[in-house]
């Protein structure tokens, strides 16, 4: 068959300006899975969502304003685009703002994103064991939907790679209030995680402290034989105080697995733990206490009368959330903290020279205990005290320093 040598360049100018996608229409364009697309042409359109309902580990209702993704796309050929995205988001998991935005370079491909931004192989290493200031910075979570058309707006579900427990304290018969309220609950699990495009690995195994609800966020792990739960507490034997470690062994019952989170109810006893079989609830559950038991004991901490705290003094200081008395205490009229609990801080704000100074002035040596910390904060110093509580028998001093910094070995008067 001969062909006119018109007809032959018209053809070929078609299949280029087809190529090119000058006129194609959809259907002409997807020809084949691994069809190269312009540079640029085609900007990746997505929204982000988590599985069940847009919300994060800290169980909020939305996404955080500015929150980072990763994104990118795998083409459907098996060879990586070798661009890592940056995705800002909206609240509503819209897209607000980019960097290094996506275009794709396939008609069909994948498209994968994580949640926090890590960079391609870069491995982000997260400590697990103390959770107690809350759980938001634990989670890692990965989104991935398949088989996408360049055309359409991909809507990326993420799933939580971690495993989230919760467990409500119950006070058992034979153990007082006072002791139940010194009960303090540990979960045993891997104390780091490393987070990185592909997933969670870990491999370190220690004592996670929770958050003040006994909520904390944990790697994958099979559970069966391994201890779980662990409860420390001080008991009156005999007029004599006794710290003890009860601690539940696990069945496979109690894998951790990513996305699930599970809800223990846990009978205190003076020698052991009755646990109730795990219940799978929602991620975003907030555990609070049915029995009055589970409740926490409230503590009543008092200041020294001869340790006078001025109005102004009162209102600088930054109390912890289980404190249940603050306006009050604000308001002079009160020289004394009721505190949800057995571990509460404080936090105060060098001024005008003046350094402010706590002690722990009455309490049981080696049982209640006081830790302090300061840092540099706007080119001032803050203080924080720690306390935690084992007896209800706690009055604290106060005093402001003007440019002297209590030393090792400062001896106090009774009247400061």
């Amino acid at each position: 068959m001969k062909f006119n040598n018109k007809h032959i360049i018209r053809s070929a100018a078609a299949i280029l300006l087809c190529v090119g996608l000058a006129s194609c229409s959809q259907d002409e364009l997807d020809l084949g899975t691994g069809q190269t697309l312009p540079d640029g042409k085609y900007p990746l359109k997505i929204t982000a969502s988590v599985e069940g309902l847009a919300s994060r580990s800290d169980s909020k209702d939305s996404w955080n304003d500015d929150d980072l993704i990763a994104v990118k796309i795998y083409p459907s050929n098996g060879v990586a685009f070798p661009v890592t995205g940056k995705y800002f988001l909206n609240t509503d998991g819209s897209v607000k703002r980019t960097q290094n935005p996506l275009s794709w370079p396939h008609i069909v491909g994948t498209v994968k994103a994580w949640f926090p931004y890590l960079n391609e192989n870069e491995v982000k290493t997260v400590s697990l064991a103390n959770q107690s200031e809350g759980i938001v910075d634990y989670d890692f979570l990965i989104a991935e939907s398949k088989d996408r058309k360049y055309s359409e707006t991909i809507d990326l579900v993420f799933k939580h790679q971690m495993a989230k427990v919760s467990t409500t304290l119950v006070r058992g018969d034979g153990i007082s209030e006072e002791e139940f309220a010194t009960a303090r609950l540990y979960y045993s699990g891997f104390t780091s995680a490393d987070f990185s495009e592909t997933g969670v690995t870990a491999d370190k195994i220690g004592q996670i402290t929770p958050d003040s609800v006994n909520t904390a966020i944990l790697a994958p792990r099979e559970m069966t034989g391994q201890p779980l739960i662990t409860v420390k507490l001080t008991v009156n034997v005999n007029g004599h105080l006794i710290d003890k470690t009860l601690t539940y062994t696990a069945s496979s019952a109690d894998d951790l697995i990513a996305g699930n989170h599970k809800r223990y109810t846990v009978t205190v006893q003076k020698d052991r733990l009755q646990v109730n079989p795990p219940v799978s609830a929602s991620w975003t559950d907030v555990v609070v206490g049915d029995d009055l038991n589970s409740k926490p004991w409230v503590f009543n901490v008092v200041f020294k009368d001869n340790f006078a705290i001025s109005k102004d003094s009162r209102k600088d200081m930054v109390f912890s959330e289980n404190v249940l008395n603050v306006e009050e205490f604000r308001d002079s009229t009160a020289n004394h903290l009721e505190v949800a609990g057995n571990e509460f801080s404080i936090t105060c704000t060098k001024y005008k020279g003046i350094t402010p100074k706590m002690h722990l002035w009455v309490g049981k040596s080696g049982v209640d205990e006081m830790t302090e910390s300061s840092e540099i904060v706007d080119g001032g110093e803050k203080f924080t005290f720690k306390f935690r509580l084992r007896s209800n028998e706690v009055s604290l001093a106060y005093k402001e320093f003007s440019g002297h910094t209590t030393q090792p070995g400062d001896y106090y008067y009774s009247d400061g």
